[in-house]
């Protein structure tokens, strides 16, 4: 379920928070069904994060439309459900390795056929430039022009793990690495 994170990203915003409010509640239902769950998430993190979405609930209390600002606080606790999940399943280096291949495959292919786009004219795909702002790629997102801030989203933790295994890497691994960063920027 973490591994199609990147896909939803893709599909839009209605189907992020989708994916977010599923993610929160399959954690809630292992929490409840395991009460000894072990948790590895950052406890301080978590105490910091809770400490933020009660500010956002307090702060509610002042705003002009009281009602949609509480509704608008509460659902951000998604996110920390969404956390404590991507901690449960973290610890797992299988999780890791699936994470990384299937991220760097679909970063990669994002990022080639950005590049097609801007030599050609067109993706991949067959979407063409905007011809009223030529001067940004829409890449598989089309006219969405969300491209760099899918890349930098995406890649952060794929690169912070490819960086954490760098030096324990074979030769053609780390020139992998140092290609990638390149190509993502």
């Amino acid at each position: 379920l973490i591994i199609v994170f990147p896909v939803c990203v893709i599909l839009g915003s209605a189907v992020i928070n989708s994916y977010f409010v599923i993610c929160s509640l399959l954690y809630l239902f292992i929490f409840f069904k395991n009460k000894n769950i072990n948790n590895f998430a950052n406890e301080n993190l978590i105490k910091v994060i809770i400490i933020f979405f009660l500010y956002l609930c307090l702060i509610s209390l002042f705003a002009e439309n009281k009602f949609d600002a509480f509704k608008s606080a509460i659902s951000q606790f998604r996110f920390l459900f969404f956390l404590l999940m991507i901690s449960f399943f973290s610890v797992k280096k299988l999780f890791i390795e699936k994470y990384l291949k299937f991220g760097l495959a679909l970063t990669l292919f994002v990022c080639f056929d950005a590049l097609y786009q801007f030599k050609n004219g067109v993706n991949l795909i067959g979407y063409i430039l905007d011809p009223k702002n030529p001067n940004r790629l829409g890449g598989i997102f089309d006219q969405e022009l969300i491209l760099g801030s899918f890349i930098f989203l995406i890649c952060i933790p794929l690169i912070s793990i490819l960086l954490h295994k760098f030096k324990f890497e074979t030769f053609y691994k780390k020139y992998f690495t140092i290609f990638f960063i390149i190509i993502c920027f």
